[in-house]
C-alpha cells in the first residue's frame, strides 16, 4: 500500500505502508492513500492549506466539532518534541474501477463518503516528526506485523528509504531491480534526485488512528515505540 502526496504544480510524491511526511508547499496540498483489491482499487484522498490550521493545541471540543474525533495531542514530548502547529485534513473516498474509471464512493444514503483527520507536526531543534490522526475505520493499517504489545495496544513500526526524483523521470535498469528488491521506494515530484531513511510507528487506540512519521532522523525503532507508548498513557 501506499500513500501518495500530491502539490498543485503537478508534482506527486508517494510514501508506502501508511507513512506521510508533511511537505513544504505553496499551495493546496492534496495526499492520496489506496488499496487494491479484485478489480478496484480504492483510493482515500486528503486535501489540506498549505498553512496550519491550529497554531495551538484546539480543545476536545474545537477538534469534534472540526474534525468528528478527538485524538490525543501532547504539548510537548519527553525527548523534547515540542507542538508546533497542525492542520485540519478533508478526505474523500473513490473507486478506480479496471484501472481507469473513478467511482465516488457512497452510503446507503446515496451519500459521498467523506471524512477529516487531523495532522501535527511537532519540532526538536531542526529534527522534526510528524503526528497524523484519522478515524480508525478509514485508515490503512501496515502490513507490517506488530512489533510490540503496550497494555493491549499492537504498536507498530516500520522504517524504508525513500528515493525522491522528478516528476518526468524515468526509471533506468538499475532502479527497478532496486524498487523490486525493496532497496528503495520511489517518490516522485522533487526538484533533483534525493535520497530519505523514513520510519514510523503507529498504532489504534479509542476509534483513532495514530501514526507518527519521521525521516532522516536520529531517533530510532525504541525511540519512536517510546513516543507511542506516551500518547497511549496521555490522559
Amino acid at each position: 500500500m501506499k500513500r501518495i502526496l500530491k502539490e498543485k504544480k503537478s508534482k506527486r510524491i508517494s510514501l508506502k505502508k501508511g507513512l506521510i511526511i508533511a511537505a513544504s508547499v505553496s499551495a493546496l496540498a492534496i495526499g492520496t492513500a489506496a488499496i487494491a483489491t479484485q478489480g478496484t482499487t480504492r483510493v482515500i484522498s486528503g486535501s489540506s492549506l498549505s498553512f496550519p490550521t491550529y497554531k495551538e493545541i484546539p480543545t476536545a471540543e474545537k477538534l469534534q466539532k472540526d474534525i468528528g474525533i478527538t485524538p490525543k495531542i501532547v504539548s510537548e514530548f519527553s525527548n523534547g518534541y515540542k507542538f508546533e502547529n497542525a492542520t485540519k485534513v478533508n478526505n474523500s473516498i473513490d473507486d478506480i474501477v479496471d484501472g481507469n474509471t473513478r467511482v465516488t464512493v457512497v452510503d446507503e444514503n446515496g451519500n459521498e463518503q467523506k471524512f477529516k483527520s487531523i495532522s501535527i507536526r511537532y519540532t526538536n531543534g531542526d529534527n522534526k516528526i510528524t503526528l497524523d490522526a484519522d478515524p480508525a475505520e478509514y485508515a490503512f493499517n501496515s502490513d507490517t506485523t506488530e512489533t510490540e504489545n503496550y497494555n493491549g495496544v499492537s504498536i507498530r513500526y516500520n522504517a524504508f528509504t525513500n528515493k525522491f526524483v522528478p516528476g518526468d523521470y524515468v526509471q533506468t535498469e538499475q532502479d527497478i531491480k532496486d524498487e523490486e528488491e525493496g532497496k528503495y521506494v520511489f517518490s516522485y515530484g522533487t526538484e533533483d534526485i534525493e535520497i530519505h531513511k523514513v520510519q514510523g510507528v503507529s498504532w489504534t487506540q479509542d476509534g483513532i488512528y495514530y501514526h507518527i512519521n519521521a525521516m532522516d532522523s536520529p531517533m530510532g525503532e525504541q525511540d519512536l515505540i517510546a513516543m507511542a507508548k506516551e500518547l497511549i498513557d496521555f490522559k
